[in-house]
């Protein structure tokens, strides 16, 4: 393959997936879930998955800006305040949930060892957006990802 053709390939499938990414979070808050970039990484230390870290902002030398908080994993973090009456108090429920958009559905191993760790060590589930076609109308498939 040329190294034109790469680059075009490249450019289309990193605007897919920032599309696709953009529609899954119209897609949680349509929900009623509130979804913020997550703008931290599970970083790899002395060769073993160890800390989690904020992600550095990259310089972009074309359009001479700052991109905040690209390379993160996972992409989202949603939350969901559910009230409940019991008598006469309203206790509040809580709900946390990562979500990594992809495409495919299937993570590689490097992030597969960081869901494992933040499942293991923060305790909140990681949710796998996956694109599907169904007639000819696009939708999204979520799954948590299990420990493996």
């Amino acid at each position: 393959m040329k190294t034109e053709d790469r680059k075009k390939l490249g450019k289309k499938t990193r605007k897919a997936g920032k599309d696709w990414e953009n529609w899954i979070r119209e897609d949680l808050t349509s929900k009623g879930w509130i979804v913020i970039r997550f703008d931290k990484n599970v970083e790899p230390k002395e060769g073993i998955i160890g800390r989690l870290v904020q992600v550095k902002a990259k310089w972009n030398n074309f359009t001479k800006s700052l991109m905040m908080g690209s390379g993160g994993f996972p992409d989202y973090i949603c939350f969901k305040i559910k009230d409940t009456i019991v008598g006469d108090e309203q206790p509040r429920e809580w709900f946390v949930q990562l979500v990594e958009c992809k495409i495919s559905g299937k993570l590689d191993r490097l992030e597969k060892d960081k869901a494992n760790w933040i499942i293991k060590n923060l305790h909140i589930p990681v949710i796998i957006a996956e694109k599907i076609k169904v007639k000819r109308k696009i939708e999204a498939e979520y799954e948590e990802f299990k420990e493996t």
